[in-house]
């Protein structure tokens, strides 16, 4: 079965900011290359998104919130998610060094 995906408001502020800020360290190449990465990640979720373990914060796990790790060079980000039906809603996409959420976050 191929899952639809879905971003919230929330994941497309979160990658727009986190796109900024690569253009700014490393120019705009660079965030349009981490920028379809990422993408292309996200895509892989339409795919077994269910083996992907719960977020490691407790409260997003008891609302079946799932992470994985996206890895671009040295930077680690956590996309969060959910799989609701035949879709999966992307929540948050977050830098691994930020703190972690609450379920009033995740939108």
């Amino acid at each position: 079965m191929t899952f639809a995906l879905e971003l919230t408001r929330l994941a497309n502020a979160d990658i727009d900011v986190l796109f900024t800020y690569v253009k700014q360290r490393s120019g705009r190449t660079s965030a349009e290359r981490w920028r379809e990465a990422l993408f292309q990640r996200l895509n892989s979720l339409q795919l077994q998104p269910e083996i992907w373990p719960l977020a490691e914060e407790p409260a997003l796990a008891d609302a079946n919130v799932r992470e994985f790790l996206f890895r671009r060079w040295r930077y680690v980000y956590r996309i969060l998610f959910r799989v609701r039906g035949d879709a999966v809603q992307i929540l948050r996409v977050r830098s691994a060094f930020q703190d972690s959420l609450g379920p009033d976050e995740i939108g």
